[in-house]
């Protein structure tokens, strides 16, 4: 008998561990085909080794004929982990494949998901700690202005809770509607005058239409600036995304409408943003590339003979990076490029005359971010952001470092 063979008998008997020594064992042995690889696959799943069995699974996906049987298993495999949304874009896509087999278990799969889906609950999430800012300001350091210097320690809280309101869907849909309020307060150490406070309530709804997962929500945000009203903010937020391979594709716009406070009536106007991304699977690590564009329209600054342009076209690419190192680490690396290029041209008194010249801004960041998972509930962040801003005028040239420790919990 072979260790194939004997790998199959253990596996019917329900020995998966013995299974799985003798489709390793095939393995050590040269054997490798599609037959071996989904077994092995199998029985690494009945083993609950999820991320072992969603490696074999995606590398079989590649093979001419399997990519249906794959992304079946790869969404039982995203729903035991609890990624409900990848399950869902997995499994609706092999939902609509041309195999009336893979088809009939994927909608079971479907029905049974929304069926196990848990009644209204709230999860929450809260962060505090302290942290350092370089250029609080955002400005040259060629500049001389009054008052404190801008580099300030701060501390700070965010916190958000989400209520899942309800779950509809049938055979041809799985939908969830839920809620999310969120307060984020940062108090600097050297004055009160960039300390700042916002809070946001949104409403969302997703469904799944066909191979997309769409997502429709609406939002609202209100800020504050040393405790005066900087913005108050109305957002539609329109997200679409599907499975495109291995790899999850996602279109995102979001269009605001924006009533600044009495201080910041220039800022009066409206934005809108549309985001494209690619997530990537690197075995253990994930990679998320993309591209924004932001358009501007606001009401501008004028005073006397000056006008300030408040109004750019925002575009870059950004890309995003997440490893688990060990059980209890995990790293995120963000890092982005943006070009921003103002309408409008500035005009302002230099050295006695009127000048004009438009602003034109290139900005480049990149943060870092490890956590440590101390308990279920509980974990320690260390965050660090790096930005280079370089600008047609001078005014506007700023390198600025912020790092912050931070204590996380959820619920």
């Amino acid at each position: 008998m072979t260790p194939f063979e004997a790998g199959v008998r253990a596996y019917r008997s329900g020995d998966f561990a013995t299974a799985l020594r003798h489709f390793q064992q095939a393995q050590a042995d040269g054997a490798s085909n599609d037959q071996l690889l989904f077994n092995l696959a199998l029985t690494l799943y009945r083993l609950e080794q999820y991320d072992a069995a969603r490696d074999v699974f995606l590398e079989l996906r590649e093979h001419s004929g399997m990519e249906g049987p794959a992304d079946y298993h790869l969404g039982l495999i995203a729903a035991q982990r609890s990624d409900n949304n990848e399950a869902v874009l997995l499994l609706s896509a092999v939902a609509n494949s041309d195999s009336s087999e893979l088809r009939q278990l994927a909608q079971t799969a479907l029905e049974r998901m929304q069926g196990s889906q848990p009644a209204p609950r709230i999860a929450a999430y809260a962060r505090t700690g302290l942290g350092f800012d370089s250029n609080r300001n955002q400005i040259s350091e060629s500049l001389r202005i009054e008052g404190p210097e801008a580099e300030s320690a701060y501390a700070d809280f965010y916190g958000s809770v989400l209520q899942r309101l309800r779950s509809t869907g049938g055979s041809g849909s799985v939908g969830r509607t839920d809620v999310r309020a969120s307060l984020f307060v940062r108090d600097y150490e050297v004055d009160d005058a960039l300390d700042q406070a916002a809070i946001s309530l949104a409403l969302r709804k997703v469904w799944r239409v066909r191979s997309w997962s769409v997502t429709l929500g609406g939002e609202f945000e209100a800020a504050t600036l040393d405790n005066h009203g900087l913005y108050e903010l109305l957002s539609l937020n329109i997200d679409a995304a599907r499975r495109m391979g291995s790899s999850t594709f996602r279109l995102r716009y979001r269009p605001s409408i924006i009533d600044a406070g009495y201080r910041y009536d220039y800022l009066d106007g409206q934005r809108q943003q549309v985001e494209l991304t690619q997530d990537v699977p690197l075995g253990a690590a994930t990679l998320q590339l993309g591209y924004e564009v932001e358009l501007n329209d606001r009401r501008d600054f004028e005073a006397g003979d000056e006008f300030f342009s408040q109004s750019p076209l925002r575009q870059g690419p950004f890309f995003r990076f997440s490893r688990e190192l060990n059980k209890d680490l995990s790293l995120d690396v963000n890092a982005a490029y943006r070009r921003s290029r103002y309408r409008d041209e500035n005009e302002f008194e230099q050295d006695g005359s009127l000048v004009t010249e438009r602003r034109v801004d290139s900005l480049s960041y990149v943060d870092l971010m490890l956590r440590l998972t101390l308990a279920p509930a509980w974990a320690l962040r260390l965050d660090y952001r790096y930005s280079d801003n370089r600008s047609s005028l001078d005014q506007y040239d700023y390198i600025r470092e912020v790092a912050s420790l931070n204590l996380e919990w959820r619920h």
